[in-house]
């Protein structure tokens, strides 16, 4: 998993449950929790004066942490509760494996009638918070009014894990005002340690097309399949037609419903379906319905003619065996016409032994910093935008699937929760980039998330080989704040964060300089090879003809190899080199053209360029010759872009 799942957490404020339930022990004193006490500041609701915090041996003479049955997930939305947290915790329930690492030891925390003495007044659980696992502690004074639970609270009377992890996450929160502002998708990765992506199925156009209901499609079956958390809805601020035409077919306005299957379904010769061919099946997702006062009344719904007319025992054992009685099917096709609103919160698999895909994850903490110089807002901040942290990633595979997930420190406490709107954009630099960028100009911005106020930005992207630079951003510049960025890929991108603008000084630079190598540059200079014409590849007796030129910088001692291009004797590199140069007019940049063959690559020439003058971006065009013999010049030529700067951070 991407944080592991069992990792050790640490103490919430510094409170450990078993010295504080063993204290309890001794002393025969139900805890009070100093640190969220029963009072207003904790409900964080105004005008409220007439709440009466009370125990669970106040509601009922039996109470009950945890009461297993068919209605597990049963959690019910109270005066003042949020929709999005009944539909995080049935997602929640939906996984045991999940539920049981954010409700640890259930029998440890169960009334037990035999030892009256274990019960002090005091539950934990555990949450995901910027990069590690809490165990927040809470006492089980719990919010009423007239004697009834006014938030979330659980459908059987003497259950009461629903109402207490509420209010340990009120806790994480600040207040149970504060949950106001929470959202389904950071609820999951709380829960999980995932990353939630969200997609509105309106406004990106799948809706209406086949084609992207498809791709969906599998990629949610995948992510089910990897036991990802799921969940759908319908805004209320979506068109009041489509609410009611949600309405007429029993779908509620403005709450979650958790995705408890997603999967293809062959009817093939069954009843109704007997039309279809062998290869026909039907995309379907199965739904859970918190609330269960309302019922889908669409195809596949629960009295509809699709299931009567089919073999009754061959559904109940292939399609509904393991369902809830608040669980229904729907066609994929209806989905996407009737939901507005979907998150996905991907468990990512992290275990090198595992035999399912395995993504390699980078944890890169940093702040936007105003003291530092390092909050430059967005890129429609073009004098302060690379001003913000920027981070390196170097990917090796001709393509690779990148996923970034950036996440603003919430403040944690009593104060007044506020997020910044947010996001980050990915730059494509050279392929040797040792520094941070300074020219945006120069280099080629590969894609930009979307911004939002919200604590996180999700994006994946296909990247081809290459360096590139993710630089996060505030949308408005001068603002401080913590954050952190995570990175997965399939393979090593050694990701860092660039802290250096250039070449640093050292004692031999100062003192001498009389060597080579003691030097300190004096020029930067980036190199972009654009492409070749008129190659001569020559063929050789008993070797089989290829056509992979390629070409090798070379500058003071180092170099960068452009990818082979195949079959083309008129090759497009495009690739970019920048070099730190102490020497330049005795050491002028070499570019070499070879060609790939499966034993011994082919010499086809070389162009030798001083650049030493000041430029921007300006092309050469540089015919080949023979490295052996200076003056011998070879069939082809090569061109270029080329940028010298005398100050080191300008480019």
């Amino acid at each position: 998993m991407g944080i592991s799942l069992f990792s050790n957490p640490s103490p919430f404020r510094h409170q450990v449950y078993e010295d504080l339930k063993g204290a309890g022990k001794i002393t025969g004193h139900l805890f009070e929790d100093p640190e969220f006490p029963a009072d207003s500041k904790s409900l964080g609701i105004p005008n409220e004066d007439n709440v009466i915090w009370r125990r669970p041996p106040e509601f009922c003479d039996d109470p009950r942490f945890i009461m297993e049955g068919d209605d597990f997930n049963d959690a019910v939305q109270g005066k003042f509760g949020n929709s999005w947290f009944v539909g995080a915790i049935t997602c929640l329930t939906g996984e045991r494996r999940i539920w049981s690492s954010v409700v640890p030891d259930p029998k440890d925390q169960e009334w037990d009638k035999d030892k009256p003495m274990n019960y002090v007044g005091i539950f934990h659980f555990r949450f995901w918070r910027f990069g590690e696992w809490k165990d927040v502690v809470v006492d089980d004074r719990l919010p009423t009014i007239d004697g009834q639970l006014i938030f979330t609270y659980s459908c059987k009377e003497n259950e009461f894990w629903i109402p207490l992890i509420e209010k340990a996450y009120a806790k994480l929160c600040g207040s149970y005002g504060s949950l106001d502002k929470g959202e389904l998708g950071e609820a999951l990765v709380d829960f999980t340690g995932g990353i939630t992506e969200t997609i509105n199925m309106k406004d990106d156009g799948y809706k209406n097309s086949v084609i992207k209901q498809s791709v969906l499609f599998e990629d949610m079956r995948i992510a089910f399949n990897n036991k990802s958390l799921m969940a759908a809805a319908i805004p209320v601020k979506a068109l009041e037609e489509d609410n009611e035409d949600a309405k007429a077919i029993g779908l509620v306005i403005g709450q979650a419903y958790s995705i408890t299957d997603v999967r293809k379904i062959s009817f093939e010769g069954r009843g109704y379906f007997q039309f279809l061919n062998s290869d026909d099946k039907l995309q379907m997702v199965r739904l859970r319905n918190p609330w269960g006062a309302n019922k889908w009344k669409g195809t596949f719904s629960d009295d509809s003619e699709e299931w009567k007319r089919m073999d009754q025992s061959w559904v109940r054992k292939n399609i509904r065996r393991e369902e809830s009685k608040k669980d229904f099917w729907m066609t994929f096709e209806d989905f996407c016409k009737h939901f507005v609103n979907l998150a996905v919160c991907r468990i990512i698999n992290t275990n090198i032994l595992s035999l399912q895909k395995r993504w390699l994850q980078y944890n890169l903490h940093s702040e936007w910093s105003r003291k530092n110089n390092r909050a430059g807002g967005c890129a429609n901040n073009p004098q302060t935008f690379l001003k913000n942290p920027q981070f390196l990633i170097s990917v090796n595979r001709a393509e690779e699937e990148v996923m970034v997930y950036l996440t603003q420190k919430s403040r944690i406490g009593y104060e007044e929760m506020k997020n910044e709107t947010i996001g980050f954009t990915i730059i494509k630099v050279e392929d040797n980039r040792p520094f941070r960028i300074h020219d945006l100009s120069q280099q080629e911005v590969i894609k930009s998330s979307v911004f939002r106020n919200s604590r996180s930005i999700f994006m994946r992207h296909i990247l081809v080989k290459g360096r590139y630079i993710i630089v996060p951003c505030t949308f408005e510049p001068h603002v401080d704040g913590n954050f952190l960025l995570r990175i997965y890929s399939g393979s090593e991108l050694r990701a860092i964060e660039l802290t250096e603008d250039k070449p640093s000084k050292n004692v031999c630079n100062c003192l001498c300089g009389c060597f080579h190598f003691c030097k300190y540059p004096i020029m930067a200079t980036q190199v972009a090879v654009l492409k070749a014409v008129e190659l001569d590849i020559p063929e050789k007796m008993g070797e089989k003809k290829t056509t992979e030129p390629y070409v090798v910088i070379k500058c003071e001692g180092r170099k960068v190899v452009t990818l082979p291009c195949r079959n083309s004797l008129y090759p497009e590199w495009g690739t970019k080199a920048i070099f730190y140069r102490r020497s330049p007019i005795n050491q002028p940049i070499t570019f070499e053209v070879w060609n790939s063959n499966l034993i011994i690559d082919r010499f086809l020439g070389q162009a030798v360029f001083a650049l030493t003058e000041d430029m921007d971006r300006k092309e050469f065009e540089l015919f080949l010759s023979n490295h052996k013999k200076e003056n011998d010049s070879l069939q082809g030529k090569i061109y270029i872009k080329a940028t010298n700067v005398r100050h080191l951070a300008h480019i």
